[in-house]
């Protein structure tokens, strides 16, 4: 049913309940397929019907949860290195924690990328070359946000033998020599270091100003930098509904064609320091109409803003979304933080029956059906035009 053809002659609420949620121990006392962070609620003997004229609206009205993500996560914290001396091509990652200043994800930013230089350098014969170090003072160096300053990061490494000599270190110089991207498959990490975002293929494409010497390879950011690239949490429901959104909330899908396309949105909800909460003023700031009569089965899931499951790419089956490193790049020590760890969610929904229009039938009396053949009466035949024979 279409925005256009969809009227509303009236709206009065005919019933109305609150569901109480938690999704803590779904799992191991609910649906077999319930996390943490994906909830899967069946009504039972509790269905709600609606009958002709009528509509089913689920609303928001609060939600709570712990703020046990990191702000730097495997959404946006990888990069692209390129070398072109030895074809090399990596992927290196950003510490995943919180960040309390911008110069301390600038000063990870210079770390890990002088560790791979280092192994780039060495893998195209600069045996001498033992570590790149960051020389001078590494921007930007304010210390909170609200600080004077353009929040933009440069660095200096300079490649150091074990003695902590600057040598020479064998990478090209020209303005491919070294290549740095963050692809948009990769996630935002453009966003946090404020580089540009790498759409299409290339081997040439930076995202960064990027200046190779002899010895020193200097970084620059163009734009100013951020401590977070997702500051809400979005609610989801995965019953039918008439919502819309952008494209780009549920990229993670792929690259829609329409820039709005219909939604599964229930609510977003802004993530504090220690909390992410929602508390409804009016009760009607979040709301979806179903497009079914009858509600047996709901299933609510946490997002981010690209519809990928929280600090997870697309196609992750993990199911934590924070936590210990572990040995394995990009990997954590446990893999249980939504089935049997803190990642789980409180809310309340409410389940409102809505009349909306008032439906008209057939108000004189219908024709009866015909009897069947055998009680049927016909026309009498009488011989001789009903004249008696004597």
């Amino acid at each position: 049913m279409s925005l256009q053809s969809s009227r509303y002659e009236s709206q009065s609420v005919v019933n109305t309940f609150n569901l109480f949620i938690d999704s803590e121990s779904s799992s191991a006392i609910g649906h077999g397929h319930s996390k943490g962070d994906d909830v899967h609620i069946h009504m039972e003997g509790n269905s709600v019907e609606a009958f002709d004229g009528e509509i089913i609206r689920i609303s928001l009205t609060n939600f709570t949860m712990f703020n046990n993500l990191y702000n730097i996560d495997n959404t946006n914290n990888r990069i692209r290195v390129r070398c072109r001396n030895n074809s090399g091509d990596n992927v290196i990652r950003l510490a995943r924690k919180n960040y309390k200043t911008l110069n301390e994800i600038a000063d990870n930013f210079a770390t890990v990328l002088g560790v791979e230089l280092t192994t780039q350098a060495v893998a195209g014969g600069a045996s001498t070359v033992a570590s790149f170090a960051a020389t001078g003072s590494t921007l930007p160096s304010q210390t909170a946000m609200g600080n004077t300053g353009e929040r933009h990061f440069e660095f200096i490494l300079t490649a150091k033998n074990s003695g902590g000599t600057a040598v020479n270190h064998g990478l090209a110089t020209d303005g491919t020599g070294v290549v740095i991207q963050c692809e948009r498959s990769a996630g935002e990490s453009y966003q946090i270091l404020g580089g540009k975002r790498l759409d299409e293929s290339s081997t040439s494409f930076q995202s960064f100003e990027v200046t190779v010497a002899a010895q020193t390879v200097t970084v620059k950011g163009f734009f100013p930098m951020q401590r977070m690239s997702d500051p809400y949490v979005y609610v989801r429901c995965e019953n039918v509904s008439n919502g819309l959104e952008m494209g780009v909330l549920d990229s993670a899908k792929g690259s829609p064609g329409p820039d709005v396309i219909n939604s599964n949105i229930l609510g977003k909800v802004f993530r504090d320091v220690e909390f992410i909460s929602y508390h409804s003023q009016t009760g009607d700031e979040y709301f979806i109409n179903l497009q079914q009569r009858r509600l047996s089965n709901l299933r609510l899931f946490l997002t981010d803003s690209k519809g990928r499951r929280l600090g997870r790419l697309t196609g992750s089956s993990s199911n934590t979304a924070a936590g210990r490193i572990g040995s394995t790049a990009g990997s954590f020590a446990s893999d249980d933080q939504a089935l049997t760890g803190n990642l789980y969610f409180t809310a309340v929904v409410k389940i409102e029956v809505i009349r909306t229009r008032n439906p008209t039938g057939l108000q004189s009396q219908p024709p009866p059906f015909p009897q069947p053949a055998r009680e049927s009466q016909s026309v009498v035949i009488w011989p001789d035009y009903g004249r008696p024979k004597h």
